[in-house]
C-alpha cells in the first residue's frame, strides 16, 4: 500500500532528524549535513551547528523538506553549494550516520535531481 510505505517514510525521517538534532556532540559530518540541508531551505549559507539544530527542532521540517523547490536558487548559489557541501558520499556519510546519510541523498536529489542511491 503506498500510503503505508509514505507513512513509515515520514515516520522514518521524523525519526532520524530528531535523533540528528538531540546528538550533543555530532560528528564533524553531520554537524556538515545539517547546514547542508538548513542551506538549501533557507537559502542563505548556514555554517554554525547551533543554528542548523534549531532549524532541526522546527515542528514543520518535514513538510519544508517535501515542499522544498530548488528551482528557487541562483545558479551561483547552487555551484558554491556544491563546492562547500557536495564533497562526499552518501556511503561514507553511511558509515558515520545513517540519518546523515540520507539528508545528504535528500540534498543530493535537490542539487542533482532524483536518482541517487543510497548504498
Amino acid at each position: 500500500n503506498v500510503l503505508n510505505v509514505e507513512t513509515s517514510l515520514i515516520s522514518g525521517t521524523e525519526k532520524l532528524c530528531n535523533r540528528l538534532k538531540s546528538l550533543s556532540k555530532p560528528p564533524i559530518n553531520v554537524k556538515r549535513v545539517m547546514c547542508a540541508v538548513m542551506t538549501l531551505l533557507h537559502g542563505k549559507f548556514i555554517k554554525d551547528h547551533a543554528a542548523a539544530q534549531m532549524g532541526f527542532a522546527d515542528i514543520n521540517l518535514l513538510d519544508y523538506l517535501e515542499r522544498f523547490d530548488c528551482t528557487s536558487l541562483s545558479q551561483k548559489f547552487i555551484q558554491k553549494f556544491k563546492k562547500e557541501f557536495m564533497i562526499h558520499t552518501t556511503a561514507e556519510l553511511k558509515a558515520v550516520n545513517v540519518g546523515c546519510s540520507y539528508l545528504y541523498q535528500w540534498c543530493e536529489d535537490q542539487i542533482y535531481g532524483s536518482g541517487s542511491i543510497i548504498v
